[in-house]
């Protein structure tokens, strides 16, 4: 009895959703317009187990919808060189070009998206493309930036598959993974090895194909016990390239196997796999399908990110899990299992047949009832129709549409388009007189002016007039009246159109034409063949041509000889083409002067597409044009600067461990050792090298620069030094330098670039002839009165000077010698900026500059600087403090493998301890592991991988409390102002002594500290 509620429910169901689907069969809409194309390229070949299921899932999407899907085979998984990628490539260019292009592309596998990738600008372009089935997770997630691609990520499920199959057989002390050389399979094998850290209690390892043949692969497997958990990751060919089917692989795999077999994907389930969190390609293509159906709706491709979650589920084998005695209680709740005994139609087949034909008998009869009555509602919808379909017309006209009685001028009915023009509803019109409409009509008048001139002409007529809003606006209109009897009275219908903006339209063309006219740019209009047909006063002003002289003359009478004949052939044959052309020109005036023009020629298409004129848009540019000559020039100075902070980074970063291992060797010897003496000479030496590379970072604008009171002897040395190597044998230098000159103000780098600026200048006067380079740096001291140079106060000076024995100036340009730009070398060989700069330098120090010369004798450069006392220039502190040390865990990240050593060690000393790593990546896996395990992080700034700030960023959301110090090789204030915004400690120039390092980090731990209180 207890049954008989249940198929009463089970029959109220079945009809109910067979007179739904009736009803939904007799009002559905038939599919109208062509069909969508879809290409479904699949990285593997039919018989691969994965094929159908994506095949099907994405059919489930696209049937009913109008769509057609194609498909296109690669083979990679049997054959994944490169000569069947280029027979597919070959075939599939063939297809393509004899059938109607594809609106989407559907790749399934990492080989298909590479493959869409490559052909992505070439065979595939334009289409859209979604893929589904990609291991390699940041080859996917790189689409989101890629506007015409997207699709779903195959993110397989190992870390919970793996947690399953410990809970299932506790006894198991490892996870052995069954693998090929397969690139799918190895980049399973590398995920499932960053999952041991998950597991320290299990051991992980790999039974691979890439060095077995299948009978040792097999051997190998039969050794397995109950110790061992075993998933299946990829198994197809063996070390001698033997490929077996999925089918056959896992059918030995099974027969050699003694312990439950686990599986990412949904294939293997019901022939031996035990089960999983499996990834279902039926789903994975499912989704992807979604996603295709809806750009083929016109959404586009960049607002689609790729999905990062595949759909994945728990699935077991019911007959797997009874073989290896296992419960299905012992499995997630929301498990499916396969393959259970019960069969509820087994059962329940007379039922089911008993309702399937009452069930059939009812809907016949009400299906015939539904076409009885859509019968009778179909003639009466018919009568409605007619009428409906005028009224239509009428509400809907695009211009507005007015009925009125022709004697009285009331308004009868009016469409929405004359309502929407003066802003009013139709209700609000209907029943008022016709002259609300009209913003210049005589309330008195019985009928509008305007209304009666069309009542009293039957054959209609066109009247341009004005029409007013509900809000006051004042709009023109063009209205076409005609008069008609309808039911024994006259009737008067205006058809009204708003010419509003068609007038505001011609008032801007005839502004556009007077802008064209008095616009200073040169305008020229030809025909399509390039006639002339119109030029504005801007071309007269410029090219000296009047206006009647060039009309029907082709632009080529301003032809010069700076271009060839090839230049105008691609000119044409870019305008030609519909394409707009840019560039300069040089060309000649009437008068036989040449300029230089920008200019933009495009090409005018009537309706149709077709090129009827072409107009040029051009501006005179010979001024600026120079300019950037002489801009030019300038911008050697950047370049030379950029290579010389390139090389003290990289110098920097060889020095470091120098003066590192050398303060370490220092500390090992003995004070007695007579090494010591030699030690102290390296150190010097590196030091020296150090203090030089920061002046080359200053020198390309990469360093602080500051003005101090400073000794000029060292600079003027150091400049010295850095030129001999440049300068040719010919050329002697000799110089005498005062050592007891005394302090000026001014910034060593600036004073580093005079000697280079004034000492290149001379050498290169004497470079062809060779001859004598002398630079002398002595004190003076200048008295009121006449002065060797104006501008000078009274006082000591320093004296710099440089001379040579070269050709000399003439008379005629000394006066010349500061300006900027001027300069008297050939092309390549000077900017024109050196003494300019010079100068500017040396004013800003409130000295002055001075240059005697005569022709054949050559030049002698004085630089004036006024001296200081010497007590102002900062004293060493002779005082030596001891190194503070501390006992702080510290994470040290270099990908420099003898810097971190020398780092790891110098620190140690000092009693830190210190975890180093040479990986920017393996460091922030270590911090994740345990984030309180560390006091301060120290890192490169320049690492492979990861940056120093991609680093401290990734660190910081993990722990943001935590202290940063970052080193680099290479100066440069964006890198203090970014370390700042992301709350960096201290950023520390490399190379560093061993003070210097133990400072900033005690200096850094003790402020964090402070503020932690």
């Amino acid at each position: 009895m207890a049954k008989q509620p249940v198929r009463f429910a089970i029959i109220f169901c079945f009809i109910s959703f067979f007179i739904i689907g009736s009803i939904s069969f007799v009002f559905s809409p038939a599919w109208a317009g062509e069909p969508d194309r879809v290409l479904f390229i699949s990285a593997y070949h039919p018989g691969f187990p994965t094929f159908f299921q994506q095949v099907e899932g994405a059919e489930s999407v696209f049937n009913g919808k109008e769509i057609v899907l194609d498909i296109e085979f690669m083979d990679t998984k049997r054959f994944p060189g490169k000569e069947n990628l280029d027979h597919f490539l070959g075939s599939l260019s063939c297809k393509l070009g004899l059938v109607k292009p594809y609106d989407l592309v559907m790749v399934a596998d990492d080989n298909a998206l590479l493959f869409a990738l490559d052909q992505q600008f070439q065979l595939l372009k334009g289409i859209p493309v979604v893929f589904l089935g990609v291991n390699d997770m940041d080859l996917a997630l790189g689409q989101n930036s890629n506007p015409q691609v997207t699709g779903v990520i195959e993110a397989v499920s190992q870390e919970e598959t793996i947690e399953l199959m410990i809970n299932l057989n506790p006894k198991a002390s490892q996870i052995v993974a069954l693998v090929d050389g397969t690139p799918s399979g190895q980049g399973d094998l590398r995920a499932f090895y960053r999952l041991k850290n998950q597991f320290p209690k299990h051991r992980f390892s790999d039974i691979s194909l890439t060095g077995l043949t299948w009978q040792e692969f097999s051997n190998s497997i039969g050794r397995l016990g109950e110790e061992s958990a075993v998933l299946l990751l990829s198994a197809y060919k063996d070390k001698n390239n033997q490929i077996l089917s999925f089918d056959e692989s896992l059918k030995r795999i099974i027969t050699s196997l003694s312990v439950p077999l686990f599986h990412l994907w949904y294939h293997g389930l019901g022939d031996g796999v035990l089960g999983g969190k499996v990834i279902s390609h039926h789903e994975q293509a499912k989704a992807a399908a979604e996603i295709a159906l809806e750009i083929l709706r016109g959404r586009p491709v960049h607002e689609i990110k790729v999905t990062r979650e595949s759909p994945n589920r728990y699935v077991f084998d019911y007959n797997q899990l009874k073989a290896y005695h296992l419960s299905a209680s012992m499995v997630p709740a929301d498990s499916l299992i396969l393959n259970v005994p019960y069969s509820f139609y087994g059962e329940h087949k007379a039922l089911i047949w008993c309702i399937a034909g009452a069930f059939s008998f009812i809907s016949m009869a009400l299906l015939l009832s539904i076409i009885n009555i859509l019968g009778r509602r179909k003639v009466e919808a018919q009568l409605r129709n007619s009428e409906a379909r005028r009224r239509k017309i009428f509400d809907e006209a695009l211009d507005g549409l007015c009925l009125a009685e022709a004697e009285t001028g009331i308004i009868i009915d009016c469409n929405r388009a004359l309502a929407e023009l003066v802003g009013r509803d139709k209700a609000e019109l209907i029943g008022q007189h016709q002259k609300i409409l009209h913003p210049d009509e005589s309330n008195d008048a019985p009928v509008s002016a305007t209304f009666e001139r069309h009542r009293t002409d039957h054959e209609g007529r066109t009247l341009i007039t004005r029409v007013i809003t509900g809000k006051g606006v004042i709009k023109d209109v063009e209205i076409k009246g005609t008069g008609f009897e309808m039911d024994g009275l006259r009737i008067m219908a205006g058809i009204f159109k708003d010419i509003t903006e068609s007038k505001r339209r011609d008032a801007e063309r005839g502004r556009l034409e007077a802008a064209i006219h008095q616009a200073a740019e040169v305008v020229i209009i030809t025909d399509s063949k390039g006639d002339i047909q119109y030029v504005n006063p801007a071309f007269e002003n410029l090219t000296g041509y009047s206006r009647g002289e060039v009309i029907s003359r082709n632009p080529r009478i301003l032809k010069s000889n700076h271009h060839d004949d090839f230049f105008y052939r691609g000119m044409w044959e870019t305008i030609s083409h519909g394409k707009t052309w840019q560039g300069r020109l040089v060309n000649r005036k009437k008068d036989g002067s040449e300029f230089i023009e920008e200019a933009t020629i495009s090409p005018v298409k009537d309706g149709e597409g077709r090129i009827v004129n072409y107009v040029a848009v051009k501006r005179d540019v010979t001024k600026e044009t120079m300019l950037e000559k002489r801009l030019l020039q300038a911008q050697k100075i950047e370049a030379i600067g950029t290579l010389a902070g390139g090389i003290a980074h990289d110098f920097n970063n060889m020095l470091y461990p120098l003066i590192g291992y050398a303060e370490l060797l220092k500390d090992d010897l003995p004070l007695e050792s007579p090494s010591q003496h030699h030690i102290d000479n390296i150190l010097h030496a590196a030091l020296r090298a150090r203090d030089l590379v920061k002046q080359i970072l200053v020198f390309s604008r990469q360093g602080e620069q500051a003005v101090k009171p400073m000794k000029l002897q060292p600079v003027v040395k150091e400049a010295l030094d850095l030129l001999r190597s440049s300068i040719p044998a010919t050329i002697e230098i000799q110089h005498e330098i005062d050592p007891g000159c005394g302090v000026v103000i001014a910034d060593p780098t600036h004073i580093h670039q005079i000697v280079m600026n004034l000492a290149t200048n001379a050498y290169q006067a004497m470079e062809e002839t060779g001859g004598r380079l002398r630079v002398t740096l002595g004190r003076c001291r200048l008295e009121a009165g006449p002065l060797i140079l104006s501008g000078l106060s009274p006082g000591d000076y320093a004296i710099l000077t440089v001379a040579d024995t070269g050709a000399g100036i003439e008379k005629d340009i000394q006066d010349k010698l500061f300006d900027p730009y001027f300069t008297t070398k050939e092309q390549g060989k000077g900017t024109g900026l050196g003494l300019s700069v010079v100068q500017g330098i040396v004013k800003s120090c409130n000295g002055d500059i001075g240059v005697y010369s005569e022709p054949g004798r050559g030049t002698e450069v004085r630089v004036y600087l006024p001296m200081v006392m010497e007590s102002k220039v900062e004293k060493p502190d002779d005082q030596v403090q001891a190194i503070e040390g501390g006992t702080e865990k510290i994470l040290l990240i270099d990908d420099e493998e003898h810097i971190v050593h020398m780092e790891q060690q110098m620190l140690t000393r000092l009693g830190y301890r210190i975890t180093a790593k040479t990986a920017s990546i393996e460091a922030l896996e270590a911090f994740k592991a345990c984030p309180d395990a560390f006091d301060l992080i120290v890192t490169d700034m320049t690492m492979p991988g990861m940056t120093g700030f991609e680093l401290t960023m990734e660190i910081k959301r993990i722990r943001p409390d935590i202290p940063v110090i970052l080193c680099t090789g290479f100066s440069d204030p964006m890198i203090e102002e970014k370390s700042r915004a992301l709350g960096i400690g201290m950023v520390l120039l490399k190379p560093l002594v061993r003070r210097e390092i133990a400072q900033a980090i005690r200096g850094v731990l003790d402020k964090f500290a402070e503020t932690a209180l």
